[in-house]
């Protein structure tokens, strides 16, 4: 998590594969961002929301963050596990593997305190140059620097992963992100408007969304 305290305050929930990289770069180096880590995992930057607002205020704050169309996301997850690790591993045999959490969890639980209840303004990857107009505007920044900001080689908003998919594959992924179709609106080549709280109990996967009672530091990069 990002934050910045005082005059325009902030706070930066990074949902993995959404340009969150991107983002947290920017925020750190132009918006007098810091880095809000646990100090057992201080590197990790996918921080959970839920366990955080129990020990720190944020009522002063303009939470944020991204979230991506599932099917899309899952996509990307697998290309980045390809790359990370030197593998190649076939997308649908990767998708049936249960071993490989690796961020493989509905994205609802990076937004809500841990009674389900929605805690912050959510934007939709799909929708990410008028949503970040709108959080420039509101933290103080250059929206056309902000928007511009990459650190990759661009910004994949597109439906490429459709072809990647067959019925079993959507099956799975349906099931597996049943919580972020209902609460965002997302079906497999696209989404509605929809935002809203549903249902929402986190599992025992700590290792995933890292519940355990945090001790904090920020870290300056």
């Amino acid at each position: 998590m990002i934050v910045r305290d005082g005059e325009n305050a902030y706070a930066f929930v990074h949902n993995p594969r959404t340009s969150g990289t991107s983002i947290t770069d920017y925020l750190l180096k132009n918006c007098e961002g810091r880095r809000l880590c646990n100090v057992d995992d201080y590197v990790q930057e996918h921080s959970i929301y839920a366990e955080e607002i129990k020990y720190r205020s944020f009522s002063n704050h303009y939470i944020f963050g991204f979230i991506r169309n599932p099917f899309s996301r899952e996509s990307t997850l697998h290309k980045l596990y390809c790359r990370d690790t030197g593998t190649d591993v076939e997308f649908k045999k990767w998708l049936f593997d249960e071993s490989i959490p690796w961020y493989r969890k509905p994205q609802y639980g990076y937004f809500c305190d841990s009674n389900g209840k929605i805690k912050a303004n959510i934007f939709k990857f799909e929708e990410r140059t008028s949503a970040i107009a709108t959080i420039a505007d509101v933290i103080g920044t250059d929206a056309e620097a902000f928007e511009k900001h990459n650190v990759h080689n661009g910004f994949n908003i597109n439906m490429s992963y459709i072809n990647e998919y067959d019925n079993e594959m959507i099956d799975l992924v349906s099931e597996r992100y049943k919580v972020d179709l209902e609460a965002f609106g997302y079906y497999f080549d696209g989404h509605t408007p929809v935002i809203q709280e549903v249902p929402f109990s986190f599992d025992e996967d700590t290792i995933h969304y890292n519940i355990k009672p945090p001790e904090y530091r920020f870290v300056n990069v």
